[in-house]
């Protein structure tokens, strides 16, 4: 597959990934293997990550490309979550991946609007 037309079709690229990765989660939790299904998770981030790095080289994102390295570490440690020492990392790199989605999505969210929006639920 060429470069190229990565380029001219990523947004069927990225449709066509999602939906694999989506039918294969719901395979692998029929199975209920839970390190597999922890793994794809894992995945699933840096193949998003990959794409986007590929994809956008003198545009990148970085709080998203951080996240996306977080959340997918934290995705793999959790496949040993038993061993505590592992979970806690898991937890850290979780904790830190969420840091940079926060610092992404902030500036970007109106809270004005908000009040009035949940007062006029009955």
């Amino acid at each position: 597959m060429k470069i190229s037309y990565l380029y001219r079709n990523y947004k069927s690229v990225l449709v066509v990934v999602s939906v694999v990765l989506f039918i294969a989660s719901f395979i692998v939790h029929e199975y209920e293997s839970r390190p597999i299904y922890r793994g794809l998770r894992g995945v699933t981030s840096f193949m998003f990550l990959g794409l986007l790095l590929l994809l956008n080289l003198k545009k990148i994102n970085y709080h998203l490309a951080w996240f996306l390295f977080f959340y997918g570490a934290s995705s793999f440690a959790t496949i040993w979550y038993e061993n505590n020492i592992v979970a806690v990392v898991a937890m850290a790199l979780n904790f830190v991946a969420f840091l940079f989605l926060i610092r992404e999505v902030y500036p970007k969210v109106s809270f004005v609007k908000m009040d009035t929006l949940f007062v006029s639920f009955p």
